[in-house]
């Protein structure tokens, strides 16, 4: 893994995701990367784990795909024919399927300049369980803020799992490019009268660092119900408890089940299950 004279990234494919996250050039350069690569399965797969497997596969779900989407990372193979650059944004053919001719090598992963410096960005992960699960979503958010850090110069919106590839969101890049920091939820607030709240939990997830600085949160929707998680949460609780008061039914992430709540089983101490 190196940075170029002209500043871009570049890394080989047969580097971990242990070596991605803990690399010195990502995180002076690109942390989200490595937060991303940290979301992979657990310490034994990203310990043998490669960020080039992540990406031949061709799996929507993979962890460091919508980070490097949201990035616009550029793929560089080698054949028979010689070498050439695959935009991330014309790799992926579908499910499974890459933009890999036979006999065809991924040799570099190349992250441009442009695409990284001045932003900041995190990764979320949304799955069953806090680690070694696949993700059931997963979002790549890169901002870039105007010099005086009070509006939003430009955004890249990432997305995983949503679609049989990883895909960027132009309509809500486009949205909140202009905004003074924070107006972004208004706005979409404004945008869609009526709307109820977000059919899923992840309208009540607190705590996302905001690009501004750590101090600051995502902003909570009216009515996010208690410990801010929303009512869709609280309504999968109380089903969740009452399929358990009849002798099984689904868990919703963060509902303790039979096992008393703190109590980590065999194979999640070091995860944090």
């Amino acid at each position: 893994m190196t940075l170029a004279d002209n500043g871009d990234v570049e890394i080989g494919p047969l580097t971990t995701f242990r070596g991605v996250t803990f690399s010195d050039v990502i995180r002076r350069t690109i942390p989200v990367l490595g937060e991303a690569a940290d979301m992979a399965g657990g310490p034994q797969l990203r310990a043998a784990g490669t960020i080039g497997g992540n990406v031949c596969n061709g799996i929507t779900s993979a962890d460091t795909a919508s980070t490097l989407v949201a990035l616009d990372a550029v793929l560089r193979v080698r054949g028979p024919k010689g070498e050439r650059e695959v935009p991330i944004s014309q790799w992926y053919q579908g499910v499974g399927k890459v933009a890999l001719a036979p006999y065809e090598l991924l040799v570099k992963i190349v992250i441009p300049c442009d695409n990284y410096v001045g932003y900041t960005g995190h990764y979320i992960k949304y799955a069953q369980r806090n680690a070694m699960d696949i993700a059931a979503l997963g979002v790549s958010c890169l901002v870039k803020l105007t010099s005086d850090k009070k509006m939003v110069d430009d955004a890249a919106l990432a997305f995983g799992v949503a679609g049989p590839v990883p895909m960027r969101s132009p309509a809500a890049e486009a949205a909140v490019r202009g905004l003074p920091i924070g107006g972004g939820h208004r706005r979409h607030r404004r945008g869609r009268p009526g709307r109820r709240e977000p059919p899923h939990e992840l309208a009540g997830v607190q705590g996302v660092p905001h690009p501004a600085g750590q101090g600051a949160v995502r902003p909570l929707p009216a009515g996010g119900g208690p410990e801010g998680r929303g009512p869709t949460y609280d309504r999968s609780a109380a089903l969740y408890r009452e399929q358990q008061a009849r002798g099984g039914g689904y868990r919703p992430p963060g509902v303790p089940g039979r096992r008393a709540a703190g109590a980590a089983g065999p194979h999640q101490r070091e995860e944090g299950l």
